[in-house]
């Protein structure tokens, strides 16, 4: 198989994993995942879906972009719009998501493969389903029969594959084989560094960093000193 073009892998694919908040199931009956897999489709804008699985608690999302921006946009309006949709239904009020979303880099051919079959495998591990088709809130299926989410052109371009029937026999055949695949599972432990780096690659201030941190985290001035290497004093004059 053709290796994947370097400019794919030069900082444009992620693997986001959302979680509901103190993992609650939040995507617990299917008329949730499938409402949630419905703002995904309406806001995703420019945002290329290569791969998906939701499931009760978190679902896990692979996205291509040329642009931090629009994905970040993307995830918010999709997640908003869930939250309000959850809220009213469950008559509550509150966070329901656990935080903004981790994100993780994809930048090499064998993890980005790996990754996709990591998501469709996520029910099999759990024990719902036997088989990686059986499920009906991932993304495998769209490969093999209709898409409703994923970008199959995308995913042509990505795996450097030119028609529909040869990307289903590699989409299949990667499934079937014995890949390795080490993906942690959603982290106890934000990984603040990591979310930092993201928002100063969509252009944002010091300033700007700060405040996202404090309003989607709650953080306090001292964590705040310590992860942007700033005194408390600055951190202060950012939150005024």
């Amino acid at each position: 198989m053709p290796r994947i073009a370097r400019k794919y892998l030069n900082g444009n694919i992620f693997h986001i994993v959302v979680q509901g908040i103190n993992k609650e199931n939040i995507f617990e009956h299917d008329y949730q995942k499938a409402k949630y897999k419905g703002f995904l489709k309406l806001n995703k804008g420019n945002v290329k879906i290569i791969a998906y699985c939701i499931m009760s608690n978190h679902a896990h999302i692979l996205v291509y972009t040329e642009d931090l921006k629009e994905l970040s946009k993307f995830m918010q309006k999709a997640n908003t719009k869930y939250a309000v949709y959850y809220n009213k239904e469950n008559t509550r009020v509150g966070y329901v998501f656990r935080n903004r979303f981790n994100t993780q880099e994809i930048r090499d051919e064998n993890y980005f493969k790996n990754c996709i079959v990591y998501i469709h495998r996520n029910p099999v591990k759990a024990g719902i389903v036997k088989d990686e088709g059986q499920y009906k809130f991932s993304s495998y299926n769209e490969y093999i029969k209709e898409s409703y989410l994923i970008s199959k052109n995308m995913a042509k371009s990505i795996l450097g594959i030119r028609n529909i029937e040869t990307l289903k026999r590699e989409i299949y055949l990667m499934h079937r084989n014995n890949i390795e695949y080490k993906f942690s599972e959603i982290p106890d432990e934000i990984n603040y560094n990591e979310i930092i780096n993201i928002y100063q690659k969509e252009g944002l201030s010091n300033k700007e960093i700060v405040r996202k941190l404090r309003n989607e985290y709650k953080l306090s001035e001292r964590y705040l000193s310590k992860i942007m290497y700033v005194t408390r004093h600055q951190i202060r004059q950012y939150l005024e």
